[in-house]
């Protein structure tokens, strides 16, 4: 099976996504995961990244409450 592995850009992007606008490269590499049943994932060390306090936050939470098929992983030596 094949792993879409998000980095933070790429969460950044689908965490400001709007409604109604151009849709970014992420979203739609996240569209054509879901198509093809890939596996989607994120490495804990992206939010810890991204994590900043605030309504930045918030949108990341929201992202994540939305696609839950995005698994939060363990960045170890396979996935570096």
């Amino acid at each position: 099976m094949s792993t879409l592995v998000l980095d933070s850009q790429a969460v950044s992007s689908l965490a400001l996504a709007r409604a109604g606008t151009r849709p970014s490269r992420a979203v739609n590499a996240l569209r054509s995961a879901s198509i093809h049943h890939w596996a989607v994932a994120t490495p804990a060390a992206v939010l810890a990244e991204l994590y900043r306090g605030g309504g930045h936050d918030q949108s990341l939470d929201a992202f994540l409450a939305r696609y839950p098929g995005v698994q939060v992983v363990d960045t170890d030596r396979t996935l570096a």
